[in-house]
């Protein structure tokens, strides 16, 4: 066999390889999507979104899929609003030739002529400014990105306007759900047409998290805010509301089936021109039993809907679905679970104010559990709160506010009177711990309505009788 033989061999090899590897993946593609919803949802006749009609058409190099899907359900007799999604599917393993991979999916809001003239009055354009496409890959993982240019949104009644600035999502989920997501949000600017304005810029980070809810139970992530602003007529040119510099974080994990964070948030923050040196925030999240968790987040994110029952009242639904988010928190107690603001702290003028409390259970059983809600489960949760300033920093504060001093004084001097408040020279605290059903303000019991019981009225004296009567 000549080379010439041999090279078309192999470039026939080649391209039969190719070809077939087109078809079964066009095949596996295709059952795979046919399971899930318009935005990679494992398809739920229960959820806010329902798929009622799913059209695939498939060609060699790729296929076309259009959705109907529903949003929310059918009221008085009016039928649910619909929208159609269509996702255009390139098959692997070279999806039109710019990846590799089992499949490209580009998703796309198949608009009516109504809708995109309304759009067009609305923005300036008759399609969504947003691009999504999703890389499928051969293990079962995906890669989405989502981008826009910005646009600028306008109504003409009121005057109102936002203006989102060009962005960049990044979503990465392995196989069996894991997920990495990377943003990049150039902001966005809210104006209300009467002088009131919010801006957002500089939103970069990125985030990971673990299923099945990668973004409840995340376990690392970081980030910053360049500036958030908030303007009112009343302040003029000068910001009510300036955070600059805001850098995020947070650590997650799951432990012995127990689920634990901690986040923190530092940075800078202005109030109506004065500047304070520093913003300070720390919170944590312990020992909350990762599988009930679950169920709790999956309950939260898919609202119970009388699509099914139409003559169900719209308040039993709800109500159906706060007893299973109950029941989903009950089965959190078991587990010693917390949740505190370790610190929210801000500094002024060198003086700090401190704000911080945890709330959680402590001894709750699952033989308690079984008899449901009861009083007695009120005395296992536990409460720590405190705070801390100091009167130097109430000077400062008076100052911004542009009141007299005196009154924070008065203020001080009634709190203390009234046991509110403890003083210890210039230094200021108030505590509030809740505990075996015991409320104490600064130490002190204090009574709780319908938790802590009444004092014990004193036993009736009987009164001795002469002798002889």
């Amino acid at each position: 066999m000549n080379t010439l033989t041999k090279v078309g061999a192999a470039v026939a090899v080649v391209i039969v390889s190719w070809a077939a590897g087109t078809v079964v993946l066009g095949q596996r593609v295709q059952a795979k999507l046919e399971t899930q919803g318009p935005l990679g949802e494992a398809l739920d006749s229960t959820g806010l979104l329902k798929v009622v009609n799913s059209e695939y058409r498939k060609s060699f190099f790729g296929a076309t899929r259009t959705m109907s899907v529903e949003w929310g359900c059918s009221t008085e007799g009016k039928p649910a609003p619909r929208l159609t999604v269509q996702q255009d599917i390139q098959h692997g393993p070279f999806p039109g030739f710019r990846s590799v991979g089992a499949a490209r999916v580009t998703t796309r809001l198949v608009l009516d002529s109504d809708a995109r003239a309304k759009l067009k009055e609305v923005i300036g354009t008759e399609e969504l400014p947003f691009e999504m496409v999703t890389i499928a890959g051969f293990g079962g993982g995906t890669h989405t990105d989502l981008r826009s240019d910005g646009f600028t949104a306008k109504d003409a009644n009121s005057n109102t306007q936002i203006s989102l600035k060009p962005l960049n999502l990044q979503l990465k989920s392995s196989s069996h759900g894991d997920t990495t997501l990377r943003y990049d949000v150039q902001g966005y600017e809210l104006q209300d047409g009467r002088g009131t304005s919010m801006v957002l810029a500089g939103l970069k980070g990125s985030a990971q998290g673990q299923a099945p809810h990668w973004y409840a139970m995340g376990t690392q992530a970081d980030g910053v805010i360049e500036r958030f602003e908030l303007k009112a007529p009343q302040g003029g040119a000068q910001p009510l509301l300036l955070m600059s510099n805001l850098k995020m974080g947070s650590q997650g994990a799951v432990k012995d089936g127990l689920y634990s964070a901690q986040s923190t948030m530092t940075g800078q923050l202005e109030v109506a021109g004065t500047k304070f040196q520093e913003l300070v925030m720390k919170a944590s999240l312990k020992n909350l039993n990762a599988e009930a968790y679950a169920r709790l987040v999956k309950n939260a994110m898919q609202p119970r809907l009388s699509c099914d029952n139409p003559s169900e009242p719209a308040a039993l639904a709800m109500q159906r679905q706060l007893a299973d988010m109950q029941s989903d928190l009950m089965a959190l107690l078991p587990s010693n679970p917390e949740f505190s603001l370790d610190e929210l702290s801000v500094t002024l003028e060198g003086k700090k104010a401190l704000l911080s409390y945890a709330v959680g259970a402590q001894g709750v059983t699952a033989e308690e559990l079984k008899a449901g809600f009861q009083p007695g489960l009120m005395q296992k949760v536990k409460l720590n709160a405190m705070v801390e300033t100091s009167t130097g920093f109430l000077q400062e504060l008076a100052k911004v506010f542009k009141q007299p001093p005196q009154m924070m004084d008065a203020m001080v001097a009634q709190g203390v009177d009234r046991g509110f408040i403890r003083q210890e020279g210039q230094s200021l605290k108030a505590t509030i711990e809740l505990a075996k059903g015991q409320a104490l303000l600064n130490g002190k019991p204090v009574p709780l309505p319908g938790l802590t019981p009444p004092p014990a009225e004193p036993a009736p004296v009987e009164e001795e009788t002469a002798e002889g009567e």
